[in-house]
């Protein structure tokens, strides 16, 4: 972690989903959950530039997926509906109240999984750049049960 993020509160933390670690990087308590989800390929650091001036108004959360970043990587099962799975136990172990949630590319994707499955612990989803054209995922995951 570069040390300006660190002079500005930001800890880099692993968590254990019950499946995997997965390690996530969080800022000062400055206002409301904020949790950025980056898409396949990459790791928390691609927010590296944002995370200082969103501290600012929010308590952020950057997360490296599953296979990603610093996170475990598994042999398989790399779906949708387990990585949603991960970030579910996440988002209520770790950040323990509702959050806005933006996700890049499938990062995306899977904030709206997250909205559609619960619901209760999001506020709000940025979709950045969703690909809802994806044959791996469906047009009627939203409707489908976990």
């Amino acid at each position: 972690m570069k040390k300006k993020l660190e002079k500005a509160g930001f800890e880099e933390k692993r968590f254990h989903t019950g499946d995997i670690l997965m390690n996530y990087i969080r800022g000062p308590t400055n206002g409301l959950p904020l949790v950025l989800i980056p898409g396949q390929g990459a790791s928390w650091e691609n927010y590296n530039k944002v995370l200082k001036p969103l501290s600012k108004c929010f308590e952020v959360f950057a997360v490296d997926i599953r296979g990603h970043g610093k996170s475990e990587w598994a042999t398989d099962n790399y779906s949708f509906k387990t990585i949603g799975a991960d970030m579910e136990v996440f988002l209520k172990q770790v950040v323990k109240r509702p959050a806005i949630l933006s996700g890049n590319s499938s990062g995306g994707l899977i904030s709206i999984w997250l909205a559609k499955n619960i619901s209760e612990y999001v506020l709000g989803i940025i979709a950045e750049d969703a690909p809802f054209f994806s044959a791996e995922w469906p047009i009627n995951c939203l409707t489908m049960p976990i």
